[in-house]
Formats: C-alpha cells, sequence, structure tokens
C-alpha cells in the first residue's frame, strides 16, 4: 500500500488513507474519554525512542486497567510497516488506545477489547523558541491520570492552550493544586539556573515522565518541585517534547498565575 495522503492509519486489522469511518459510535474513547495515547517522533522512517514510547503506554494501560492485553510488539510492527508505507521520511505517529465497545454506563467489563488505532502524519513546522504564559488551569498531582497520556485528561491541557492563544502565546505552563509549575500543556519543563544547574519536576507534582527529558544525555537533571519564584529567575525555560524537542521559552504576563 503505497498513500499520498497526508496521514495513514492502522485499525482494526487494515490500513487505510483516511479517517472515514474509523470511530463506532459505541467506543468508549469516544463517548466516554476512555483510553491513552502516544505520540512518537519519525526520523527517516525511524521511530525515535520506541521502546521508551511503548513501555509509558504499556503503564498507561495497566493504571487505566485496560485489561484486554495489546502487544506492544505488534504496535511496533505496525508502526514499522506505516513508516515504510508513508510518502516522507519525517513525522509523527500516535498510537490510541480505547477500552473499546461498550453499553452505556462507566462500568468497567472485562469482556471489553480494546481498541488500537495507529496513525501517521506529516511533521508539524517547528519554532526556534516560544512565548509562554502561566496558566490559570491546574493538575491535579494526586490523581494517577496526570502521569500519563489519557484522553479523558486532556481537556484542562486544551483550555490552557486556549488561554494561552488568547494573550499572544504559543503554550501554558500548568501548576499544580499546591501553585507549583508542573509541566507545559504539550511538553515537559525544564529551568537552568544562573549557576547552570537543570531542573524539572518529578512525576510525583502532576506531571508525565518525559521521554525526552530522559534521554538527554548533555544535560545533568535534578527532579525535584519548582516554584513560580524558580521559575520566573531562572536563567532559561525550556518545553520538551518528542516532536520538538528542546525548545527555549520566553515567559510573558498574564493573570494566570
Amino acid at each position: 500500500m503505497q498513500s499520498r495522503s497526508d496521514t495513514v492509519f492502522y485499525h482494526g486489522g487494515r490500513y487505510y488513507d483516511s479517517a472515514e469511518g474509523m470511530i463506532f459510535p459505541n467506543d468508549r474513547g469516544f463517548t466516554l474519554g476512555d483510553g491513552c495515547f502516544e505520540t512518537i517522533c519519525i526520523r527517516e522512517k525511524r521511530a525515535v525512542f520506541l521502546s521508551d514510547h511503548l513501555s509509558r503506554l504499556s503503564l498507561a494501560m495497566q493504571i487505566l486497567k485496560i485489561n484486554k492485553p495489546i502487544d506492544m510488539d505488534h504496535i511496533e510492527m505496525i508502526i514499522e510497516k506505516l513508516c515504510a508505507t508513508a510518502h516522507r521520511a519525517d513525522g509523527v505517529v500516535r498510537v490510541t488506545i480505547s477500552r473499546g465497545q461498550s453499553e452505556r454506563g462507566l462500568k468497567i467489563d472485562p469482556k471489553h477489547e480494546a481498541s488500537l488505532v495507529v496513525a501517521f502524519g506529516k511533521f508539524p513546522p517547528q519554532k526556534p523558541y516560544i512565548k509562554s504564559i502561566i496558566s490559570s488551569f491546574r493538575r491535579n498531582a494526586d490523581s494517577p491520570l496526570s502521569r500519563i497520556k489519557a484522553i479523558g485528561s486532556y481537556q484542562e491541557n486544551i483550555l490552557a492552550m486556549d488561554e494561552a492563544l488568547s494573550y499572544g502565546a504559543d503554550d501554558a505552563i500548568m501548576c499544580n493544586h499546591h501553585g507549583r509549575p508542573t509541566c507545559f500543556t504539550i511538553g515537559n519543563l525544564l529551568i537552568e539556573t544562573a549557576d547552570k544547574q537543570y531542573f524539572t519536576p518529578p512525576p510525583s507534582e502532576g506531571c508525565i515522565e518525559g521521554i525526552t527529558l530522559k534521554n538527554m544525555s548533555d544535560r545533568i537533571l535534578d527532579y525535584r518541585p519548582i516554584t513560580i519564584d524558580m521559575l520566573k529567575t531562572a536563567r532559561k525555560v525550556y518545553r520538551t517534547n518528542a516532536v520538538a524537542g528542546l525548545v527555549e521559552v520566553t515567559l510573558i504576563g498574564n493573570e494566570g498565575a
């Protein structure tokens, strides 16, 4: 299969060059946000840090109690095929797993069969630096959902991003309920102090463990809670994520803090 579309998909044992008819009306990922996902950078038709992403995806399935196992080796094979199929060498893969189809209600049925969608899309344009606000929306550090990419827990991130755009910013730093900065809406937070030490919040602060951060061999990271004062007096502030990598951030004024 050779596709010329912007995005190619795998779903339900088949490969597609469009998303037509892929979502079932009673899929819990659609009706309840009951699922998880990973976003993976593709360079020269190879997935970057793939084993780390699949490990984090497996952990998310355990936390959400998606009991129907999905073989991570099978997902790796699908990604490899999509990379070979796509007409571009660089791109972004999104792996989405939902609990699958069910009747109405919240009860988890052990007979649910998880649904898997893997999509390969084009690599988005990137900026050499971004502007960020401190959002008024908070993350719940006590919730296990704050430490995984759960579909249903991203609404606050969406609203925080919308808030950032309303101030003319590119992203927003979200604090936890203790008022401490935890992460961006679409990435991890890293600060560089005046004496060139590097601090990033640990997952216990309400953020996802950063794969790009973990694989930064040129910096020695200190995982510790970060305060607003540390953020505002930092020599440099960075955002990291799988797609953009390390990007320098300029904080702009807003009322969110």
